[in-house]
């Protein structure tokens, strides 16, 4: 499997359980995909993954951390429509 594979395996299977309320196998899975693209050192689509975790999370001050690396990577990967959606998330918080 190639790298360009990895984000949408991994974002698919965990907002697959996220969808289906099972939040601590989503949460698995988004931290599974995050540190494995981080270890092959991929920075493509680790905004998507740090952002649909971000949006699953109960706790405010976790959500807003989460966000904050989202648009981090969002910059860097020049995402600007996740960009502008992070930010509107993060004002809302």
């Amino acid at each position: 499997m190639n790298t360009k594979q990895l984000v949408p395996s991994y974002y698919q299977a965990a907002c697959f359980y996220a969808n289906r309320g099972n939040q601590e196998r989503a949460n698995a899975l988004f931290d599974e995909g995050i540190q494995t693209l981080l270890e092959v050192n991929v920075i493509d689509g680790l905004e998507e993954l740090f952002f649909e975790k971000a949006v699953i999370q109960d706790n405010p001050n976790e959500q807003r951390e989460l966000l904050k690396q989202a648009d981090h990577y969002a910059k860097l990967n020049e995402n600007l429509s996740l960009k502008r959606l992070i930010q509107e998330r993060l004002a809302s918080i």
